[in-house]
């Protein structure tokens, strides 16, 4: 939901409503979080209007009459104008009682509320158009980093307001998407998550999304994507105790449980660091269903209960198949089976990139808990620098 705020890359990868044809559709082919559980939904109203995305406008290959994200931030623009204008003129309103008075104080903050949302929107739709130039023809940094600063300083006031009139947790549809785009629609379907949050849950992420586009933009290899939600999202690094480092440079390491379809190598081809990684291959497998290819030895890799964990690991996509786009999982389960945890386990990303992924967990319930890897169908994936952390209360 975009009141609660999105990630950047969102502005990017999500389609817009002009994508989806009319007509009946199955409960894979829809975001919305109802086909979670639904598997009809009505046919998409016709608003007689074609929305380009900001890509289609930065490669000038927009469809014929279409609205170009840049009109919508603008539109967006002048209605907040509008609202701040009359909002100076009514905050200066004498109510004839005491109850009046509240009453309008509350749907005034609620009007400024919407107005700074819609400020947000606004920074946030620029910085993605920005964002998308610098990537195709290398347009100024500043162009992208000073609307997203701004986009931080309008939620920062959103937060504010949003305190003020919603005290409570309130619950929310929130889209954790992890996989690297593009992403098909079932995958955004399953990203959503049922948040009891606050708008100042998203202030942190929002910062540290600033933080980390300052740094890719100023370097001589900037990310192709902004980051995801995993690493948005990760503990802060002073609230993080370190347990275990494993680099698969070890050949017999006794910390590590390789089970059929994994090995340790150094084929340069294959490789996700700079000497060893686990590879992770069950293209030779016949079935579509999960494989555990990996686990920690819970005897020299030890989690303790009542704990809550973070992973963090390189990887590289070597060869993501032809069946789920999201056919690879890390996380914590019982060393003899059982309930596997940890947020957004699975992922998948197109054939050769090579990135980080960050898992949090809830408080271990008891001991003898292992960090798995698991493979769907036919794939290969290469891992390195495990880091296993506690995450300090």
């Amino acid at each position: 939901m975009p009141q609660f705020g999105l990630p950047l890359i969102h502005y990017l990868e999500m389609p817009t409503l002009s994508s989806y044809p009319s007509g009946n559709k199955t409960s894979a082919d829809i975001l919305t979080p109802q086909a979670l559980t639904c598997n009809k939904v009505w046919a998409n109203q016709d608003w007689g209007e074609q929305i380009a995305s900001i890509r289609q406008q930065v490669g000038n290959n927009t469809p014929a009459s279409a609205t170009l994200p840049s009109t919508i931030a603008q539109e967006i623009r002048e209605h907040v104008n509008i609202c701040r204008s009359r909002l100076t003129g009514l905050r200066h309103i004498t109510p004839a009682s005491p109850d009046q008075a509240d009453n309008l104080s509350l749907l005034l903050d609620r009007i400024e509320l919407n107005t700074v949302l819609g400020e947000h929107l606004y920074h946030k739709i620029n910085a993605a158009i920005a964002w998308q130039r610098h990537q195709t023809n290398g347009g100024r940094i500043i162009d992208c980093t000073k609307p997203l600063e701004k986009s931080v300083e309008a939620w920062r006031t959103t937060v504010r307001l949003a305190e003020k009139l919603f005290p409570e947790p309130v619950r929310y549809w929130q889209s954790q998407i992890v996989s690297v785009p593009p992403w098909t629609q079932g995958q955004i379907s399953k990203s959503y998550r049922l948040i009891q949050g606050h708008w100042r849950d998203q202030l942190r992420p929002f910062e540290r999304e600033l933080n980390l586009i300052h740094q890719s933009l100023s370097s001589q290899h900037a990310q192709a994507d902004p980051p995801l939600w995993d690493i948005l999202s990760a503990a802060e690094k002073q609230k993080l105790l370190p347990i275990l480092t494993i680099s698969f440079d070890i050949i017999n390491d006794n910390r590590i449980r390789l089970h059929k379809g994994a090995i340790l190598t150094d084929d340069n081809n294959l490789i996700a660091g700079r000497k060893n990684s686990l590879f992770a291959d069950t293209r030779q497998f016949d079935d579509n269903s999960w494989h555990i290819v990996a686990t920690t030895n819970p005897q020299t890799a030890t989690l303790l209960s009542y704990r809550p964990y973070q992973i963090t690991f390189a990887y590289r996509i070597i060869d993501r198949g032809q069946g789920d786009p999201a056919p690879f999982a890390v996380g914590l389960m019982p060393e003899g089976g059982g309930e596997k945890i940890g947020e957004n386990r699975a992922w998948g990303a197109p054939n050769g990139h090579g990135g980080w992924r960050i898992i949090k967990t809830p408080t271990l319930e008891h001991d003898n808990y292992v960090v798995f890897f698991a493979v769907r169908g036919r794939a290969a994936i290469s891992i390195d620098m495990l880091n296993i952390e506690t995450i300090l209360k």
